[in-house]
């Protein structure tokens, strides 16, 4: 911030006053670009969070272009509308790592971002201003393109991690799709082998054996002569031929004794 105040005061011979409207114009941009990118980007359109922080890192390179070579008072005031989406980086940080950290970690990694956020301006500023005093005379916003080099492999990381998800979410949709179908293959053929079952039992046990129920009428009709002739202390006599006729006519029994007591 400092820098920039001596940037501009040497550039567009601006008073303290200037300075602290394009100060507060450049928060209010800032703040309405951070509402968008969270609440369209994330929310609505449900970008993904390295995608977002791709956007904010290149928002922050091409902001530092405007204002290094801006020469009038309209240029500078058009780079913080191109900085607009530069909020959006730390945000898009916090969120892809809270969503890799368990639950019970997220104290530590918030705390140790905040260290990180509190050491930058100590890092940065000694930096910034020997490059601002090294170029003031050749080209005064040099310090703004030494802070686009360095975010340029924020942009990179952001790119792998966004590839890296992108693998994991195919490979994930890839193996569900092969399980839901196995599941489905397993139905059918549970299905098909239960019809098969059926239709081999269900002939055997509801069709009726012709065969067994002549054997057992005549088995029944011939225990009923023979018990018949043991009570009278006979000898059991084989019935005529015609005796499985009159059987299956109804008159088996009445026969059978009428044409033995006429043998006898």
């Amino acid at each position: 911030m400092a820098v920039m105040y001596l940037f501009t005061r040497y550039r567009f011979n601006w008073n303290e006053v200037d300075f602290s409207i394009f100060s507060t114009y450049s928060m209010i941009t800032n703040l309405l670009g951070t509402m968008v990118s969270v609440g369209v980007f994330s929310h609505m359109l449900k970008i993904d969070d390295a995608l977002i922080g791709v956007m904010s890192c290149m928002s922050k390179i091409l902001s530092c272009f405007v204002y290094a070579f801006a020469t009038t008072d309209w240029m500078i005031y058009l780079a913080p509308i191109v900085e607009i989406l530069n909020g959006t980086s730390f945000i898009a940080m916090r969120s892809i790592i809270s969503k890799l950290v368990p639950a019970d970690e997220l104290g530590k990694v918030n705390s140790l971002f905040g260290v990180c956020e509190a050491l930058m301006p100590l890092v940065y500023g000694p930096m910034y201003s020997a490059v601002y005093t090294s170029t003031i005379h050749s080209l005064p916003g040099a310090f703004f393109l030494l802070g686009g080099a360095l975010t340029l492999p924020a942009v990179l990381i952001f790119l792998w991690m966004y590839m890296v998800h992108r693998k994991e979410n195919k490979r994930l949709a890839l193996e569900a799709s092969t399980a839901e179908a196995a599941s489905a293959q397993k139905g059918a053929e549970g299905v098909a082998n239960g019809r098969v079952e059926a239709g081999s039992f269900a002939p055997a046990s509801l069709t009726p054996d012709a065969g067994a129920g002549a054997g057992a009428a005549k088995a029944s009709s011939d225990g009923v002569v023979n018990s018949a002739f043991d009570a009278s202390g006979d000898e059991p006599v084989t019935p005529p031929p015609d005796f499985d006729t009159a059987v299956a006519n109804g008159g088996a029994v009445n026969k059978a004794f009428q044409t033995a007591e006429d043998k006898v």
